[in-house]
C-alpha cells in the first residue's frame, strides 16, 4: 500500500506542477504545459481505471512505471518540455 500511495503521491505533484506553468505570459508555453499535464492524467486514469476493473483493459502504459519504449521517450520528451517552460518562467521573472 505504500508503494501506491508513493505513485499516486508522484503523479499528484507532476500534474500539479504540469498545471502551475499556466500563467505564463507566453500562450503557447502554457498549453504545451497543460497539454503535458493533460497527457499524464489521461494516461493515468484509463490505467487506474482498468486496475479497478471499469475499463476493458488495452494498451495504455502508465508512464515511468509500465514497460514501453516508445512511450518512455514520449514521456520523457514532454517532462523535457515542461522543464523547459518551468525555467523560462523562471528565467523571465527573475532579474539579474
Amino acid at each position: 500500500i505504500t508503494s501506491s500511495t508513493t505513485a499516486l503521491a508522484i503523479w499528484v505533484v507532476s500534474t500539479i506542477i504540469c498545471f502551475k506553468c499556466n500563467p505564463l505570459r507566453d500562450s503557447f508555453s502554457s498549453l504545451a504545459a497543460v497539454g503535458v499535464g493533460a497527457f499524464f492524467l489521461f494516461h493515468f486514469i484509463i490505467n487506474i481505471s482498468m486496475v479497478l476493473g471499469v475499463f476493458p483493459v488495452v494498451g495504455v502504459p502508465l508512464s515511468f512505471i509500465s514497460y514501453g519504449g516508445t512511450h518512455m521517450v514520449t514521456a520523457l520528451s514532454c517532462i523535457g518540455i515542461v522543464v523547459a517552460v518551468e525555467r523560462k518562467r523562471h528565467l523571465s521573472t527573475t532579474s539579474f
